[in-house]
């Protein structure tokens, strides 16, 4: 029950809203999230999540979402994006991991969030 629960509060957002292959190509999501702005802010708001874990995506939820970064530490903390009152937090695609280790990574990330 607490899993079927848990999966209940999770979303999924693709930039690129056509299909893909193995290996993307950042320049190309871009451009097809930049044609895709107003549709993607949308979808972001329908589901009006506290936290996303940008898996590979952040430096285009940057310009996306209007956030304000700080670039010599763009990747050390989650990044709060006020206007919204969501938490982005940058990390790698879900096909980059190491199981084990880039979970407690991400599992420490998620208790300090929980502490601030």
């Amino acid at each position: 029950d607490k899993m079927k629960e848990a999966i209940g509060k999770i979303a999924s957002i693709n930039l690129k809203k056509t299909s893909g292959g193995a290996y993307s190509n950042m320049s190309v999501i871009n451009a097809y999230a930049y044609i895709d702005k107003e549709l993607l802010l949308e979808q972001i708001m329908e589901i009006q999540p506290d936290i996303i874990v940008a898996c590979g995506t952040f430096d285009s939820l940057i310009w996306l979402l209007g956030l304000e970064i700080n670039p010599d530490k763009l990747y050390e903390n989650p990044v709060f994006d006020r206007k919204r009152n969501i938490r982005v937090i940058p990390w790698r695609h879900p096909a980059r991991v190491n199981n084990k280790k880039t979970y407690n990574e991400l599992k420490g990330i998620f208790a300090k969030i929980g502490n601030t």
